[in-house]
């Protein structure tokens, strides 16, 4: 009886050790954030798209709890999940400039890419410094020149002034019957923009004006002939900063006055 009463007695304590160790191991596996970790490692992908959604453009290889296959990146349409055998993929890096030393991922700023040939953006050149604003091209009517940039065309001289002549008679040389107007007494030559030139004079008699000009006085290299005598004609295609020399005679037939005081402006 007493046996079997210290057996009953050290049934009922063992028991209760258990109990108690139980217990104790299940509120400290509540406690323990740890408890119940199973490792996941995976392949975590840089992307470049907006949101997750591009191609890979290189892979992190980490490890978390599968519980959350953790952190969220089961949302992750590029990751590898779990990472393959042999480790994560190295994306292939893609050369996208040829003819360039070095690996080039994108096309360097101030590039063109033309299939994988990369080649300086091209700048923009002034054709014609000398001249106002930005020129592509040399303008028409103007040349280059060295020392100098964009010149305007220098026209061709034009014919000289033609008399109308009676024939001879029997009486000898030929007589013009009509009266010759008076002489211009001045003229005026202003500015009309780059290159042009506004000629006026007071008509004292006829339909018609010559205006002859050159590069010196009296030596007439290029003229206008039979303008109509109002008194007011622009000269183009001039070169900008040179002296003109001009004289305006008017008439019609064979009667014309004589040259005009020569006048010279500066062309601007």
């Amino acid at each position: 009886m007493k046996k079997f009463i210290f057996y009953l007695i050290a049934a009922i304590v063992l028991f209760y050790l258990l109990v108690v160790i139980s217990a104790q191991s299940t509120v400290k596996g509540a406690g323990n954030p740890n408890s119940g970790f199973v490792p996941v490692t995976l392949c975590h992908a840089s992307p470049t798209g907006a949101g997750n959604s591009g191609p890979a453009k290189s892979y992190e290889t980490i490890t978390v709890d599968n519980a959350g296959q953790l952190n969220g990146h089961t949302n992750h349409p590029n990751d590898l999940i779990p990472a393959p055998e042999g480790g994560c993929p190295v994306p292939e890096v893609v050369d996208v400039c040829s003819n360039l030393e070095g690996v080039q991922e994108e096309t360097p700023e101030g590039y063109v890419n033309d299939d994988g040939v990369c080649t300086p953006e091209e700048e923009e050149v002034d054709a014609c410094l000398n001249i106002e604003g930005f020129q592509e091209v040399i303008p028409q009517g103007y040349h280059f020149e060295e020392e100098v940039g964009c010149v305007i065309d220098t026209p061709e001289p034009g014919p000289e002034p033609t008399r109308v002549e009676t024939p001879l008679t029997e009486a000898g040389a030929p007589v013009c019957s009509e009266v010759a107007p008076a002489k211009i007494p001045n003229i005026f030559v202003v500015n009309a923009g780059v290159g042009k030139l506004e000629v006026r004079w007071i008509p004292t008699g006829g339909e018609f004006a010559h205006i002859f000009y050159g590069a010196e006085a009296g030596k007439p290299e290029h003229s206008l002939i039979n303008t109509p005598n109002d008194g007011v004609e622009v000269i183009g295609a001039l070169n900008s900063g040179q002296h003109y020399w001009f004289s305006v005679v008017n008439g019609g037939g064979c009667a014309w006055s004589s040259l005009s005081d020569w006048f010279d402006p500066i062309v601007e």
